[in-house]
C-alpha cells in the first residue's frame, strides 16, 4: 500500500508543501485559471514526482453560483449544465492538467447540487470523457447523497467517491484506489492519535491512497500524519 499525503490549499505556502507532501489540490483553480507560465513554474518547482489534483471550478459544480466581480469563469455551466461554457471549462481543465502532468480531477459538489436522479445522471454523463481518456475522476459530494449507493454505482468505473474517514458515516469500500479528504481534525488534541489511526484504517486494503488534509492547519496535520506513518509502517 502506498499512501500519498497531501493538502487542499495549493499554491499557498507551496514551498513548504513540497517539503511535507507528495500531492496537493490546486485550490486556486476553483475560482480562477492560473496563467500557463504559472502552471509551468509550479510543475518545475514541485518536481517530477509531485502529484497535482485539479479541482473543478464552482462555476461548474454549484447550481447556485453567480459570477461576481472580474473573476475568470463565466455564467452558463452551473450544476454541470450542458452548453458552450461547460465545454470551455472542460477544455480548460484538460489543457491545464496537461501542463501540470496531472491525471486526477476533483469535483467537489456543494449542498446546492441536490441528490436527485437528474443530477446524478448529469454528473455521471459529464464524467464519461474523463474516464474514456483514462483520467482519475474524484467526486466529493456533500449534502444528503446516499453514499452507499454512490459507492455501489461507481465501483469499477474509474470514478471514485471522496470521503472523510473521520466522519461517523464513513463507509469502507473495496476500491484499490481511495481518496480521503480529512476534515475537522485537531492534531494537538488528546484524540489526535485516535484520529490518525482512523485515517490509517480507512486505507486498509487499498493499493494507493491520496490522504488530503482539508483542515484549519493542513500542513501541520499532514506532517503529523507522516510522522505517525513512519512509526506505524
Amino acid at each position: 500500500m502506498k499512501i500519498h499525503t497531501g493538502v487542499s490549499h495549493f499554491p499557498r505556502y507551496y514551498k513548504k508543501i513540497g517539503d511535507i507532501c507528495e500531492m496537493a489540490e490546486v485550490e486556486s483553480f476553483i475560482t480562477t485559471k492560473p496563467k500557463k507560465g504559472t502552471l509551468v513554474n509550479w510543475r518545475e518547482v514541485m518536481g517530477k514526482k509531485f502529484r497535482f489534483v485539479l479541482p473543478a471550478p464552482t462555476a461548474l459544480t454549484d447550481p447556485d453560483w453567480n459570477k461576481a466581480g472580474t473573476g475568470f469563469w463565466r455564467d452558463g455551466a452551473q450544476g454541470f449544465k450542458e452548453g458552450a461554457e461547460r465545454d470551455f471549462i472542460t477544455k480548460t481543465m484538460f489543457k491545464s492538467a496537461g501542463i501540470l502532468q496531472c491525471i486526477t480531477f476533483l469535483f467537489p459538489t456543494p449542498v446546492s447540487f441536490r441528490p436527485t436522479e437528474d443530477n446524478r445522471q448529469r454528473i455521471m454523463d459529464y464524467f464519461k470523457p474523463f474516464v474514456e481518456k483514462k483520467q482519475r475522476v474524484i467526486w466529493a459530494p456533500t449534502g444528503l447523497w446516499d453514499m452507499e449507493k454512490l459507492l455501489r454505482d461507481t465501483a469499477g468505473t474509474g470514478i471514485f467517491i471522496a470521503q472523510n474517514p473521520l466522519d461517523v458515516n464513513f463507509i469502507q469500500d473495496d476500491e484499490e484506489f481511495r481518496y480521503l479528504r480529512i476534515e475537522n481534525i485537531a492534531s494537538k488534541n488528546v484524540t489526535s492519535e485516535i484520529n490518525m489511526e482512523k485515517i490509517l484504517e480507512a486505507c486498509d486494503g487499498a493499493k494507493r491512497v491520496f490522504a488530503v488534509f482539508k483542515t484549519s492547519n493542513p500542513l501541520r496535520d499532514a506532517n503529523a500524519f507522516n510522522r505517525f506513518l513512519s512509526e506505524e509502517i
